[in-house]
């Protein structure tokens, strides 16, 4: 799984413990149909395992920057599946260790897109009437 992810990545996990990769079956197991909530509830599985590993004083490092292809193959990930993230589980390292790049993305300034650019109200792009800050 480590060949997988793109060098940036590599050096995020290079001493993490361990690795795992999201996986959603495409199709239903019950009765085969195809699963259009496959990577929902995938993404909501991910978001449990988030709350309880920093329950448990662990931190998760999800990542996208990763081949698809080269995890599907390395793994045998069967076409029955869709491959939807790749994350890190482990305690916090130390930050002196990383390159000084990686150093100013943990380090700096964080900002988030606005509301207005993801909350609408009406239809897809109306002006909500939600405060902004």
């Amino acid at each position: 799984m480590f060949d997988a992810l793109m060098p940036q990545n590599q050096e995020w996990v290079k001493s993490a413990p361990v690795l795992v990769i999201g996986l959603a079956r495409k199709n239903s197991a019950r009765n085969g149909a195809p699963n259009r909530f496959a990577m929902y509830d995938l993404g909501q599985a991910v978001g449990q395992l988030l709350v309880e590993a920093t329950s448990l004083g662990l931190v998760v490092h999800q990542m996208g920057g990763f081949d698809p292809e080269k995890a599907r193959k390395n793994l045998s990930v069967p076409d029955t599946h869709e491959i939807g993230s790749i994350m890190t589980i482990g305690y916090i390292g130390d930050p002196s260790t990383l390159s000084e790049q990686l150093k100013e993305r943990e380090f700096g300034p964080r900002s988030r897109n606005p509301l207005s650019e993801f909350v609408f109200e009406g239809a897809f792009g109306g002006a909500s009437e939600l405060p902004t800050a």
